[in-house]
């Protein structure tokens, strides 16, 4: 298990939306102690490229969060862990 040294936000909230372009990605003011963000997503070529957007999105939204350069490089490396074995398994 992977543990943040400076925890700031007690969640990262990311929601994905098909209204909004896959260019759009924005801050939502969150008074509840999350870090949140909504991003846009239209993948409708396969499961699989779905798949690799959303994993994308959520990447670019725990890289968005403030997080201390040590956290930073923690939420990093498990999105690089995480993305070998997702890219592994996943069907193409």
């Amino acid at each position: 298990m992977t543990a943040l040294v400076n925890p700031i936000h007690s969640a990262i909230l990311v929601g994905i939306t098909d209204e909004k372009t896959p260019q759009f990605f924005e801050d939502v003011p969150n008074d509840d102690g999350g870090f949140q963000i909504i991003a846009g997503c239209t993948s409708t070529e396969s499961d699989a490229q779905l798949a690799d957007d959303v994993f994308n999105i959520l990447h670019r939204a725990a890289m968005a969060c403030p997080f201390s350069n040590a956290d930073r490089h923690l939420v990093d490396k498990v999105f690089e862990q995480f993305e070998a074995s997702f890219k592994d398994d996943s069907p193409r």
